[in-house]
C-alpha cells in the first residue's frame, strides 16, 4: 500500500568523515511527510517524500527529493535550500512532474542526481513491467531549485544491460548512480535483481565520459516484458541487412507496422498494450527456428512459412520487400524464402521476447520512405497527465477509434500525450454529455475544441497541428466544460 498524507516518515541525512563511518545522524530531518499539507501545495497528490540527496552549491546547499504520488501512479522530484545544512529548509517547490505542460516521462523514479561540470543531472529509472528505460535531466547547479532550469538530457540510450545473471531484471530500484573521476571516467553503480532467485545484485561500470556510449549498434532487451521499437519513416518496399546476436527468447524483425502504441494499464508494473502487438508482418528469430509471420488486427498471428537454423545465438539477415509484394529472406548467408505477402505500408520495427537480449552492430534500410504517422492510445494521456484511475470510466466502443478509450466520471479532467515528432492530431468521439477543451502544445495554447453533440457521433479527427519542429512535445487536453472523453492522439513525423 501506498503511504497517506500525516505518516511520520521523510527525508534527514547523517554525516562521516569516512565512508566506512561511524556516521552522526542530523539533529533536525530535513523534511517529514507529515509537514507536506502545510508545507507543499501538491501535498494532496504526491503524499510522501522520500530518496532525496544533499547538493552543496556555493552559497547554500540543496536538496532534491524524491515525491510518491501513489494511485495516480506518477513521480516526481521537488527541491529546498538552505544557508546551513541543519536547516532551516525552505518549503518544498515541485521541479519536475506531471503538472508541467511541458515533455516529462510520467512513469520514471527521478532518483538519484549527480553533480559534474556545473550540472546537476538527475536519473530516473522506468517502473513499467520492464525497468530498461532511462531518463536523464539536467539543470545548472546554482538554478536547479528553479523548475524552468531543468531541461531533458537523455531520452532512453542512457543504459542497458548485459546478458547475465546478476542482470536478469535489468535495472531494479531506481536508477544507476555516479560521478566522474579526475580521470574523466563515469564511475557508476546500478541495482538489478537475478532473474530466478529475485536475489538484489549491486553492480559496478564505467566509461570514458565523453566517448560515445557504443562504437556502433545498439542494444534492446526485454525483462520482466518484451520491448518493442519503431523507427519513425514508413516503408512499403525495402532492402534491410542486419547483424544480430539474440540471448534468451526470441526476436522479430516488424514491417508494415500499423497499430497503435501504448501501455496495458495506468499503473507501475506496466507493460505493452495487447493492441501494440497487432497488425503486422514479421520475421522472427530464435536460437534454433525461424518464421515468417502476419499479425492481424485482433492479434491472431498466421504463419507463411517457417524453418528451422543452426543452434547459436549471432545471425545475419537479408530482408528484401519487392514492390510486386515478393520477399526474400536471406538468413546466414543462406537464401530461406522467397514469397509473397499482401502489400502493407508502414514502419519497421523490432519485437523482443521477456528476458532477452537483442543487441544489434548493423541495421541498415534502403528504399523510399514518407514520415510515419504513429497513433497513441488513451492510456498514455491518462499516464502522461498522472490521472487517478478511480476518476475515469474505461469504454468499451465502436465509437472510439481502436474500441476502447475513457470518459472522466464527472465534469473536467486533464490529460497529457508526451511524444516525440513533429505535428499530431486528436482524433474524438462526440456526445451529450461531452463539452468544449482546451488545447495546449508545450505550454502554448492553441485553441478549442467543441465535443458536445445532441447524439452519439464515432471518433474522428477533431484538431490537428503540423507545424512543430522535430523534437520532444506534450499535447494536453483540459476540459473546460462537460465531461472529456479521451480516445487517441496521431503524431507526425
Amino acid at each position: 500500500s501506498h503511504p497517506q498524507v500525516g505518516e511520520d516518515n521523510g527525508v534527514a541525512y547523517a554525516w562521516a568523515e569516512r565512508p566506512e563511518g561511524p556516521f552522526h545522524r542530523a539533529p533536525h530531518p530535513i523534511l517529514r511527510t507529515s509537514e507536506l499539507p502545510t508545507r507543499f501545495a501538491l501535498a494532496e497528490k504526491y503524499p510522501r517524500v522520500y530518496g532525496a540527496q544533499l547538493i552543496h552549491r556555493k552559497n547554500d546547499w540543496l536538496v532534491l527529493a524524491l515525491l510518491d504520488s501513489g494511485e495516480h501512479f506518477s513521480w516526481g522530484m521537488a527541491a529546498m535550500t538552505a544557508k546551513d545544512p541543519e536547516g532551516a529548509w525552505s518549503d518544498p517547490v515541485l521541479v519536475q512532474g506531471t503538472e508541467d505542460n511541458g515533455y516529462y516521462v510520467p512513469t520514471a523514479e527521478p532518483f538519484p542526481a549527480m553533480v559534474h561540470d556545473g550540472y546537476v543531472y538527475s536519473s530516473s529509472a522506468s517502473v513499467a513491467l520492464n525497468r530498461n528505460f532511462q531518463v536523464i535531466y539536467r539543470a545548472p547547479i546554482e538554478q536547479a531549485h528553479r523548475p524552468e532550469a531543468w531541461r531533458l538530457y537523455q531520452n532512453g540510450t542512457a543504459w542497458h544491460s548485459d546478458y547475465v545473471t546478476n542482470e536478469g531484471q535489468g535495472i531494479w530500484g531506481q536508477s544507476f548512480s555516479g560521478f566522474v573521476d579526475r580521470n574523466g571516467v563515469f564511475q557508476v553503480l546500478f541495482p538489478s535483481r537475478e532473474r530466478e532467485t529475485n536475489l538484489g545484485t549491486i553492480n559496478l561500470a564505467s566509461r570514458p565520459w565523453n566517448q560515445p556510449l557504443r562504437k556502433r549498434g545498439f542494444v534492446l532487451s526485454g525483462h520482466g516484458g518484451p520491448s518493442l521499437t519503431i523507427l519513425r519513416r514508413s516503408r512499403q518496399r525495402f532492402h534491410l541487412t542486419s547483424t544480430m546476436t539474440i540471448r534468451g527468447g526470441a526476436a522479430r524483425i516488424m514491417w508494415g507496422y500499423q497499430a497503435p502504441l501504448g501501455p496495458d494499464r495506468h499503473a507501475a508494473d506496466a507493460t505493452i498494450h495487447p493492441l501494440s502487438l497487432t497488425n503486422h508482418q514479421g520475421l522472427e528469430l530464435s536460437a534454433n527456428a525461424w518464421r515468417v509471420i502476419t499479425v492481424d488486427a485482433t492479434g491472431a498471428i498466421s504463419v507463411a512459412t517457417n524453418g528451422s537454423l543452426e543452434t547459436k545465438t549471432d545471425r545475419i539477415v537479408d530482408i528484401d520487400r519487392r514492390e510486386d509484394g515478393q520477399i526474400a529472406i536471406t538468413i546466414d548467408h543462406e537464401a530461406r524464402w522467397d514469397g509473397n505477402l499482401p502489400m502493407k505500408d508502414g514502419p519497421i520495427g523490432l519485437l523482443v521476447d521477456p528476458f532477452t537480449n537483442l543487441s544489434v552492430s548493423q541495421f541498415e534500410v534502403s528504399g523510399p520512405s514518407t514520415p510515419a504517422i504513429l497513433p497513441w492510445l488513451y492510456l498514455e494521456g491518462l499516464t502522461g497527465a498522472g490521472v487517478t484511475m478511480a476518476d475515469w470510466q474505461v469504454v468499451t466502443s465502436p465509437l472510439y477509434r481502436f474500441g476502447t478509450g475513457a470518459v472522466r466520471n464527472t465534469p473536467g479532467g486533464r490529460v497529457k500525450w508526451n511524444y516525440r515528432g513533429k505535428g499530431f492530431r486528436i482524433w474524438s468521439p462526440r456526445g451529450p454529455e461531452f463539452g468544449r477543451c482546451e488545447v495546449m502544445l508545450d505550454g502554448r495554447k492553441l485553441g478549442e475544441i467543441d465535443l458536445h453533440s445532441e447524439h452519439d457521433e464515432p471518433s474522428k479527427i477533431v484538431f490537428s497541428r503540423d507545424n512543430a519542429p522535430d523534437g520532444y512535445h506534450a499535447v494536453v487536453l483540459t476540459s473546460i466544460t462537460g465531461r472529456l472523453a479521451v480516445d487517441s492522439l496521431d503524431t507526425l513525423h
